[in-house]
């Protein structure tokens, strides 16, 4: 199995599991109405994605999974800036990470 082969599996599992993310997100909001649970989710996801920033070697389909899902925590996956737009919200999803990283201390 070649690397590009291995990208495009965790590329397209990835997609998937932002699905899921994403509908547990909405779940949650509809039935049990916990903004504590969705922000330790964001918590949760972006401590994972810290790992990257260490100089660890980590086995390819584990730096793979991490670069993935870095970039769902980052919202490339989402695009709610422009789901937003539509309805005529001005939102910025930058603006919100940044907030929840100076509230944790993270720069």
């Amino acid at each position: 199995m070649t690397t590009e082969e291995v990208r495009g599996d965790a590329q397209k599992a990835s997609g998937s599991t932002a699905g899921v993310a994403i509908l547990q997100i909405i779940i949650q909001l509809c039935f049990k109405g916990s903004i504590s649970k969705i922000l330790l989710l964001i918590y949760c996801l972006q401590l994972t994605k810290s790992i990257s920033y260490f100089d660890l070697k980590l086995p390819t389909n584990a730096q793979l999974y991490l670069e993935e899902l870095g970039k769902f925590v980052d919202g490339e996956y989402l695009k709610p800036d422009y789901i937003m737009g539509l309805l005529g919200i001005e939102f910025e999803l930058s603006n919100i990470i940044d907030g929840i990283n100076e509230y944790a201390g993270i720069e």
